[in-house]
């Protein structure tokens, strides 16, 4: 995971997973994740997280956790690269995740 005393900037190339509470973004015909998922609503930021130095099972550990601290089930993750969103304009910013829960809105 990373040090969230010194979280580096996200490279364009980073690989980061918007964990889904949702069964409803999720494609029935197929299991794959719908755009929705993608979309900031009502907030104007997405909360993700970053690959960069986390193995696969601290991944869904934090989706897990995450899920928990919201009371909602994690369906399952959709990983995208960074730069697919800095390609459509769109910023994306580091920020640590405090252990008391997932980064304010």
């Amino acid at each position: 995971m990373i040090d969230p005393q010194g979280v580096p900037e996200v490279d364009p190339n980073e690989t980061l997973a918007r964990f889904i509470f949702s069964r409803s973004h999720i494609r029935r015909s197929d299991g794959t994740i719908k755009p929705d998922a993608f979309v900031p609503d009502p907030h104007a930021e997405l909360s993700v997280m970053r690959h960069r130095d986390a193995t696969e099972s601290e991944l869904w550990a934090a989706g897990h956790a995450i899920a928990a601290l919201r009371d909602r089930q994690l369906h399952g993750r959709g990983d995208v690269g960074a730069d697919a969103f800095l390609q459509r304009g769109l910023a994306v910013l580091a920020a640590p995740i405090i252990n008391d829960g997932p980064p304010a809105r």
